[in-house]
């Protein structure tokens, strides 16, 4: 069965699997004729050529790419399911050629993690750009480009590539990550200082995806003053049967650091709001930051300023206390 590929306009060359053959491609199947020219790798640094490869072929390197929970989650079976509907990917995933196959792996994934993931789950051969004359230093290169320009990329998965970079001394330093991605340097610093989190540390999050540049700074500090009472409520957090949320844990972790007792962990109750014995409205739970109150009787203008007031003033005094405690709203994703 042959494939299309969006990438070139013309079908892609099958490419020969040593005897292998992914499953679900029937047997006898036509090659089809190769691309008349070889078509310009996307990020427009390097060339090859497009063929469909078996991915049981390609090797996985131990590089940081994503997080663990990247292939487990709902997005990543969404995805999938986009990819077989379509009977693969349509977005050429980027290898190159192994120094030799004595391990089975005829090629070395450089970039399309999920892509290769999907196909190999589906038994469909993976549409790839096959990269010539590629070193280490040019493979994570690109894979740090394109990584670098997801959608959906976290600050600490950023933060894990680019120190993976510099411990390999593909990247100089973080300035000169700054200018191989395009992103501000102050950004990169934040995404390193997460990614340097310890393990017990991110272990307390649902997911470290959930992290944001905005946590680096008063994790780091909260560390480096009480690491090992940090490191003690982070577990603690970590075995709870359901883990609060990004923001409270992280308040938790600067809690413990300053010593203080930080929040209860008990599942958050509804305060009914009750006047002469009946019900008037409720302040409804959260875990997270903020405080919603609702009141079930009409309030006339005058009433409702008393009222403003009155929660402006509450408001004022908490803020007022000096305390490490993130409360900023929600950051959204690069």
């Amino acid at each position: 069965m042959s494939q299309q590929s969006n990438f070139t306009g013309r079908t892609a060359q099958q490419e020969p699997a040593a005897g292998q053959q992914a499953q679900g491609r029937p047997q006898g199947t036509a090659t089809p004729p190769p691309p008349e020219t070889p078509p310009q790798q996307t990020t427009g640094v390097l060339v090859g050529e497009v063929r469909l490869i078996n991915p049981a072929l390609i090797r996985v390197t131990q590089h940081p790419n994503r997080a663990p929970d990247a292939y487990t989650n709902e997005e990543f079976d969404v995805f999938r399911d986009v990819i077989q509907h379509a009977n693969g990917n349509t977005q050429p995933i980027t290898v190159r050629r192994t120094a030799d196959a004595t391990d089975g792996y005829e090629y070395e994934l450089i970039a399309g993690h999920r892509r290769h993931r999907a196909c190999l789950d589906l038994g469909l051969d993976v549409l790839s750009v096959i990269e010539v004359n590629c070193g280490d230093d040019s493979a994570y290169l690109l894979r740090l480009r394109e990584n670098s320009g997801r959608v959906d990329l976290s600050p600490w998965e950023l933060g894990c590539q680019v120190l993976d970079g510099i411990k390999h001394r593909h990247l100089r330093s973080i300035r000169h990550a700054g200018l191989v991605t395009g992103r501000d340097p102050s950004d990169l610093a934040k995404a390193v200082q997460l990614a340097e989190l310890p393990p017990a540390v991110i272990g307390a999050f649902v997911s470290p995806t959930e992290l944001q540049y905005r946590h680096a700074k008063p994790l780091t500090d909260a560390l480096k003053t009480r690491q090992t009472a940090v490191i003690s409520e982070a577990k603690r957090i970590a075995a709870l049967p359901e883990r609060p949320v990004t923001a409270e844990v992280v308040n938790l972790l600067i809690s413990a650091a300053g010593g203080g007792v930080g929040r209860s962990h008990t599942p958050p109750q509804d305060r009914p709001l009750t006047a002469d014995g009946q019900r008037v409205g409720r302040i409804k739970a959260s875990r997270g930051t903020q405080t919603v109150v609702e009141i079930e009787v009409a309030l006339a203008d005058k009433e409702r300023e008393t009222l403003a007031k009155a929660i402006e003033r509450l408001v004022a005094k908490k803020l007022a206390k000096p305390a490490l405690a993130v409360t900023e709203p929600t950051e959204a994703k690069p």
